[in-house]
């Protein structure tokens, strides 16, 4: 299925530079533990979810499809530390993933970015403060 490929060309790009930043990313429906580390700032971690929406086929024939949805990034920090190191990291994702972004998986599939990454509002959670982040995609 083209969404499975779209989340994987996604989540492959998040886990390379996350790697490089030492930044845990929690993933759709796989074993995740929150950082526990001294420093309250140093356990902020990014939660990546695909929200697919419904597969068009525009052409008479029906023969090609498109697929297309949201793609968010929840940037999670511990309460009461701020908000410079979350911002930081929604600008950085910002970066990673900008508008018109064109990503090509092995067998073909284009996706693009048709958005650029939009914050919405902050989610102020008993342990927690949660920046939620979006961008559209869609297949060429």
């Amino acid at each position: 299925m083209s969404q499975l490929i779209v989340r994987q060309l996604f989540e492959s790009r998040l886990k390379a530079a996350a790697e490089l930043r030492d930044l845990p990313v929690k993933y759709q429906n796989e074993h995740f533990t929150p950082p526990n580390k001294e420093t309250p700032e140093d356990n902020v971690y990014v939660a990546a979810y695909q929200l697919p929406a419904d597969t068009r086929s525009d052409d008479l024939a029906g023969e090609i499809q498109t697929f297309s949805g949201v793609y968010q990034f929840s940037v999670v920090s511990p309460k009461n530390v701020g908000n410079a190191v979350a911002g930081e990291l929604v600008a950085w994702l910002s970066n990673l993933f900008p508008n018109n972004l064109l990503l090509t998986a092995a067998g073909g599939l284009e996706v693009q970015i048709i958005t650029p990454l939009s914050e919405s509002t902050a989610i102020d959670g008993d342990a927690d403060y949660t920046i939620p982040t979006t961008f559209r995609y869609r297949t060429n």
